[in-house]
């Protein structure tokens, strides 16, 4: 049986996106190049060398001509990189 979210009352605070969590997990967010650049400080071209080395995670295609990388993934990919050392970047 599939939970509901929470209804926020109107005296409660104002629901943030980390509020919105359903059966337990945070929601999915796609994240598009901008995003990912200034998340991680790269630029395109790294950003899809290291995709060819397979070194970042790919993106997924979400429509003819437009792709976007999950959200999990990139900070997936951030938090090895801290704990794998900052030669890995």
């Amino acid at each position: 049986m599939a939970k509901t979210p929470h209804i926020i009352q109107a005296d409660e605070q104002q629901p943030t996106r980390e509020m919105y969590v359903f059966g337990g997990r945070a929601p999915m967010a796609i994240l598009r190049l901008p995003a990912v650049k200034a998340r991680t400080g790269l630029s395109r071209a790294t950003i899809y060398r290291k995709i060819q080395s397979s070194e970042f995670p790919r993106p997924h295609q979400l429509s003819q001509r437009a792709v976007g990388w999950l959200e999990s993934d990139v900070e997936a990919w951030i938090a090895n990189c801290i704990a794998g050392g900052a030669n890995d970047r």
